[in-house]
């Protein structure tokens, strides 16, 4: 400093490691969701981007089972599960196609995909696939507080909470967003959903 000349003013320690450079593959999102129809087909995309310090070498992406099995043969990888060298800060996207047939129940089936390389470990995204018979279902709401089952100022037994807001997000289609409120009994309702999961918010 100017004011001490070339006399030190303090010293700090300075600690480090060094590592050898590797990739992170890394899948966005984090899981995949679909909702399919029986003897339609529906689609679902996730991107893997290396954002460690060296490239990825001989990527592959596998389709399993969540015990590590071979998956049903209506779901499918419509990429190719070779995807070769994957550069620092380069992206991929991956498509899992799935067609059910009259044969395949109802119901959510739990699959896995199995990322790596061969200079990196990778990992696993859980991949959720809803089928319907008829790609439509829906939910019902029954809300209460603490005035439910008391009587009101005209001596009526109040049942259930009127007038409630419910908003209802397809977690795998966010844009299909629904506005719902509750009856006077309390009860609000939605049909013609298509098949997957749904997050909501009453307020």
């Amino acid at each position: 400093a100017n004011e001490s000349g070339s006399t030190p003013r303090a010293e700090l320690r300075l600690d480090y490691q060094l590592h050898e450079a590797r990739p992170g593959l890394t899948p966005e999102p984090t899981a995949l969701e679909i909702g399919v129809q029986q003897t339609k087909t529906a689609s679902g995309k996730l991107t893997i981007t290396n954002k460690g310090y060296s490239a990825a070498q001989n990527v592959q992406i596998q389709l399993l089972t969540r015990e590590g099995g071979t998956p049903p043969a209506w779901v499918s990888l419509a990429s190719s599960p070779s995807i070769g060298a994957l550069d620092i800060g380069q992206s991929t996207v991956i498509q899992v196609d799935a067609r059910p047939g009259t044969d395949v129940n109802d119901g959510y089936y739990q699959l896995q995909l199995k990322i790596s390389a061969d200079n990196d470990p990778g990992g696993t995204v859980p991949v959720t696939i809803a089928v319907a018979r008829d790609g439509q279902g829906g939910v019902r709401f029954k809300l209460v507080d603490i005035y439910t089952n008391t009587l009101d100022k005209n001596g009526q037994l109040i049942p259930g909470l009127a007038g409630a807001t419910i908003k209802l997000q397809n977690e795998a289609l966010t844009a299909d967003i629904r506005s719902l409120t509750s009856n006077d009994q309390g009860i609000a309702e939605a049909t013609s959903l298509a098949p997957g999961n749904y997050r909501w918010r009453v307020s």
